[in-house]
């Protein structure tokens, strides 16, 4: 789940995490950078304290859909992959195992 719906869900009373801010406010229009404090309200010049949801914000949908695309593909590259040293693990045990019926079929 993103970001972006998991904030409409939980409603009111939420207070976010700067990262979760961080990411919520990436797609509003009204986001500004401030070389001391990062990212931060173009309309109030500070590090907004979002609870529940904006009333300002004012969503920016090319950023937004860019956002959503790279979190899908880093989801799908996400996978999980057999490490190679696993394998070649496997491929020496599998051998031995055929040395083995081998020796004994001799």
């Amino acid at each position: 789940m993103s970001i972006f719906s998991r904030l409409q869900t939980i409603g009111d009373g939420f207070f976010m995490t700067r990262q979760e801010q961080i990411k919520y406010c990436s797609i509003c229009k009204n986001r500004a950078f401030n070389g001391a404090h990062g990212q931060i309200c173009g309309l109030t010049g500070l590090i907004p304290v979002i609870v529940g949801s904006c009333a300002d914000l004012n969503v920016d949908e090319n950023e937004k859909a860019r956002k959503e695309e790279a979190e899908y593909k880093y989801d799908t590259k996400s996978t999980e992959k057999i490490p190679v040293w696993t394998i070649i693990i496997i491929v020496i045990v599998v051998i031995r195992i055929l040395m083995r019926v081998a020796k004994m079929s001799s």
